[in-house]
């Protein structure tokens, strides 16, 4: 989604990449004042992450699609937190409460279920090459379900 929106070019595009070259120089800034004496920063280790709400303008966007309003879409893992969905399908306004904005809400939800043991059962199924480099680890997944009970 987020390469798309690059791939794009088009306004959202060019706000995302202001937004993030503003993060990094206040990432760069902040590495450059607390660094040791007689180090230089190394700005290849400096990755801004893409801010939340921006992530819901990209996520808007790419719900416009034919191919979405059409077919449905998935949100596999996301959101992970009440305010991931209020900053999603909560509109704010000029002045008083956000006003709930139906225009992306799903009209099914799937919600799967599972225990700590079906979650690590299923992980050790999978092929090490689907889990390699992903959070798809014993550790992760107890992490995981953990803070999903929180």
């Amino acid at each position: 989604m987020i390469e798309a929106m690059y791939a794009a070019g088009n306004e959202l595009t060019t706000k995302v990449t202001k937004r993030l070259e503003e993060i990094f120089e206040q990432m760069f800034e902040e590495a450059d004042r607390t660094k040791k004496k007689g180090t230089e920063v190394d700005k290849s280790k400096i990755i801004p992450k893409i801010p939340d709400e921006l992530l819901c303008e990209i996520l808007r966007w790419r719900l416009t699609w034919n191919d979405v309003r059409n077919r449905g879409f998935i949100l596999d893992g996301w959101p992970k937190k009440a305010e991931d969905a209020k900053l999603f399908f909560l509109q704010p306004q000029e002045e008083g409460d956000p006003i709930f904005d139906r225009t992306y809400y799903p009209e099914h939800v799937i919600w799967i279920k599972a225990t700590i043991e079906q979650l690590k059962a299923r992980i050790k199924e999978l092929p090490s090459e689907l889990t390699e480099g992903t959070h798809y680890t014993e550790d992760q997944t107890i992490r995981r379900f953990n803070l999903y009970k929180e």
